[in-house]
């Protein structure tokens, strides 16, 4: 019987001791990558690490990266990169990360899609219950309802993290959480997984797939609360938004779990980013596709700000959204706030 606090053990072999230098590497769907101590990772050809280990008993680093220089300086400048960054370290060891073997995903991705379809369900139910009062008395109905959604909805996005963390320790990842910025400028809680690479594919997908998935079942407990013991506005309005923060997790037009899911279901990297490249040649391609529906759910939600404005606050709320809704972007596009840090950091030293 295997307990909650169980987990599995990334094991490392150590292919070859007596070397100039060493490294880490792992290979997992074709891919090649070297690990750092602090277990970043960066993905090689295949090319590469064999090279490396062929050498690692021959010479040091530095006489390799003088020999790769006369016949290729740019991977010589590849070589110098990852022995400054701590890829390849002096008088260390050649050691493979053993990748687990993989998990089936269907039944996990089943139950989450049955999740959703029950939260979807109570998701309209609230709505259609809702939507009169907040109508006909919309300050005095949010203010009602405020002060007890907005703690419900902050435990859903500390639940859905812990999804992600649980989940990645479990697989024996050293996940931790931290800050993130969205577009540049709406602050986020994330989780980082470092080691993901070292996992076949079923389980990176859990790991992602994990965070929606808690954050369903707190969902459906707020709900379940609602129609059961305490009918109160602020708990319907809580449920109906912790519900959209699991949509939006999982819809991959936002950079978020869902995006992260196509990408390792397809085996594509940088979709968004070749797509929009790809868009501008004038390539149809579906990456290009893609990159034109993400930019299409841009102009939706924006058009469905400015209405939730008007609804609730006349023309001074529509432009309020406006504004607010085209300052992110706008920052996203021309990276505003990245380029302003980088010139107080810079005035600041």
């Amino acid at each position: 019987m295997r307990l909650p606090t169980d987990r599995l053990t990334l094991e490392t072999e150590v292919e070859e001791t007596d070397t100039r230098y060493g490294f880490t590497w792992v290979a997992m769907d074709d891919k090649y990558r070297i690990r750092t101590p602090d277990k970043q990772f960066k993905e090689v050809p295949k090319v590469v690490v064999d090279t490396l280990r062929a050498k690692a008993s021959e010479m040091s680093i530095e006489d390799l990266i003088a020999e790769t220089a006369e016949q290729d300086s740019g991977a010589a400048n590849v070589l110098r990169e990852m022995r400054d960054e701590g890829f390849v370290r002096e008088d260390a060891p050649v050691e493979r990360v053993r990748p687990p073997e993989d998990i089936r995903l269907w039944h996990r991705a089943l139950a989450v899609a049955l999740l959703f379809c029950i939260g979807g369900v109570l998701w309209t139910n609230a709505l259609s219950t809702l939507a009169q009062p907040m109508l006909d008395r919309p300050y005095q109905y949010l203010f009602g309802a405020l002060p007890l959604a907005i703690p419900t909805v902050v435990c859903s996005v500390v639940v859905h993290e812990f999804g992600h963390y649980y989940t990645a320790w479990k697989q024996g990842l050293d996940p931790e959480f931290g800050a993130s910025v969205i577009n540049g400028v709406i602050p986020a809680v994330v989780t980082r997984t470092h080691g993901g690479w070292c996992l076949p594919r079923n389980r990176r997908m859990w790991n992602t797939l994990a965070g929606p998935a808690y954050g369903l079942v707190w969902t459906l407990g707020v709900f379940a609360l609602y129609h059961t013991v305490f009918p109160h506005p602020g708990l319907a309005l809580a449920g109906v938004l912790c519900f959209n923060l699991q949509m939006f997790a999982i819809v991959p037009l936002f950079h978020g779990d869902g995006y992260l899911l196509m990408t390792d279901f397809l085996d594509e990297q940088n979709i968004r980013t070749r797509g929009i490249e790809h868009l501008r040649n004038g390539r149809p391609t579906w990456q290009a596709a893609y990159a034109a529906l993400s930019y299409g759910l841009v102009i939706v939600e924006f058009a469905v700000s400015l209405v939730l404005g008007y609804v609730f606050g006349d023309v001074g709320g529509a432009g309020i959204a406006a504004a607010l809704t085209a300052a992110i972007y706008v920052d996203s596009w021309l990276n505003v706030t990245g380029r302003l840090r980088a010139t107080l950091s810079v005035s600041g030293e």
